[in-house]
């Protein structure tokens, strides 16, 4: 095997490759922290497998070009997918790096002023890939810059082993994550965000996600193909998915149990019974207030509770938090919802509620300082947790965001299980 190539350009393409072979693998893998390159005249493809992901990277020939690719003799070599990534990376922006086979070894060089040469030892076994997909299989071609930013928005959302749930239809893509006390809700709508294919749905486990991202980012083609194959026709859980993008196409095995996710349209059209706005920058120096009193020692294992009661006839939030010594009370402004004035309310109940500490520092995180924050606060309860939002809960609603053709809007559940949170009567 030789053939030469931009080293900035081939390593770009290999990055999502390698994290695929390094990250999050199976280390009962024998391929995992490897990678085959398989170089002919029309193209060249890269391999990586590390158990529970797969990718290969085709450059074709119409590629090629940007990459100062040619062969010049057609072979394979498996190398250390680390140690390819630091050599490439030693020679630099050099305009062109000679990969060949010589004495056993995959040797990188480039000729110039002065001769600069690194060697890397090759692999017997080359890595294959499984073969992942079953006969029951659905396939839908998504907008790329769509799901690329649904999942960015979300994936710290998704909790150590969790999944996060993606539902798609013709004009709107929607994507969920979160756990028994905090969930989170991605609405995203855009003509024809569905480009093939009806309805997709699908779980995706959160040691997927970065891969998934890594892979979209530094892929051009407009849309993506995702495709899911199900163990059984009625299966709800699917066992592979595969999503193809331009030059790259990563498989994902999924070994989740066949469980549906919980129906999340309860909560996101609920008539919520108050809803309250203010402006995030109004909160960033009460939260602050409420971080410095929510530090722990080393050894406290206790959660950080922050009480929050709204004064409607001044138009206030009050934040109280008291752990372990450590106190803050602060306010925030806010303004009622377009339908509701404060003597209904007041005159009803006092709207209270109790939440982590952790919950309301996170506006500051994931909003933008120009946003305004729709607090909607159910005041009735619900039987038993028979979903996310199960109980009484709270939902913060920034507001959308445009992205080149379509709308983000952000959509975040604070679940308050009835005995931490009340609507009391005056």
């Amino acid at each position: 095997m030789k053939f030469a190539i931009n080293p900035a350009q081939f390593l770009t393409l290999l990055r999502p490759a390698i994290e695929v072979a390094t990250k999050d693998v199976d280390r009962d893998c024998f391929t995992e922290d490897y990678l085959t390159l398989q170089a002919n005249e029309s193209s060249l493809q890269v391999k990586a497998n590390g158990g529970r992901a797969s990718l290969v990277v085709e450059i074709p020939a119409k590629q090629i070009c940007t990459l100062s690719y040619r062969c010049y003799q057609p072979g394979t070599a498996t190398v250390g997918a680390i140690h390819l990534m630091w050599q490439m990376r030693s020679f630099g922006k050099q305009s062109l790096v000679m990969v060949e086979i010589v004495d056993g070894l995959l040797q990188l060089s480039h000729e110039g002023p002065s001769r600069s040469c690194s060697t890397l030892p090759l692999v017997r076994h080359p890595v294959d890939l499984p073969n992942t997909f079953s006969k029951h299989c659905q396939t839908a071609r998504v907008d790329r810059k769509a799901f690329l930013a649904g999942l960015r928005n979300l994936r710290n959302m998704t909790s150590r082993g969790g999944v996060l749930a993606v539902r798609a239809g013709q004009n709107e893509l929607q994507l969920a994550a979160g756990a028994a006390e905090q969930f989170a809700i991605l609405q995203i709508v855009q003509k024809n965000i569905v480009q093939e294919g009806k309805s997709i749905n699908f779980l995706l486990p959160k040691n997927y996600i970065e891969h998934i991202i890594t892979t979209l980012a530094r892929a051009e083609c407009p849309s993506v193909s995702v495709q899911i194959g199900h163990a059984t026709l009625k299966s709800p859980t699917a066992k592979h998915i595969c999503i193809v993008c331009g030059s790259f196409k990563l498989m994902l095995s999924s070994d989740m149990p066949d469980s549906p996710y919980p129906e999340w349209d309860d909560i996101l059209n609920h008539p919520y019974e108050y809803q309250i706005c203010s402006n995030l920058q109004d909160w960033h120096e009460p939260l602050l207030g409420i971080r410095a009193a929510s530090q722990r020692e080393p050894q406290d294992y206790s959660m950080p509770i922050v009480q929050v009661t709204a004064d409607v006839r001044r138009g206030y939030w009050h934040l109280s938090i008291d752990h372990n010594g450590l106190g803050s009370e602060r306010s925030v402004p806010f303004c009622l919802g377009t339908n509701q004035s404060p003597a209904s309310v007041s005159h009803g109940h006092s709207i209270n509620f109790t939440c982590k500490a952790q919950y309301l520092l996170e506006l500051d995180e994931y909003g933008d300082p120009s946003d305004t924050v729709i607090m909607a606060v159910d005041g009735t309860s619900t039987e038993n947790n028979a979903s996310p939002g199960a109980g009484r809960f709270l939902c913060i609603t920034y507001p959308p965001i445009a992205q080149d053709t379509f709308e983000l809007e952000r959509r975040r559940f604070i679940v308050i299980r009835p005995h931490t949170r009340s609507m009391q009567h005056d």
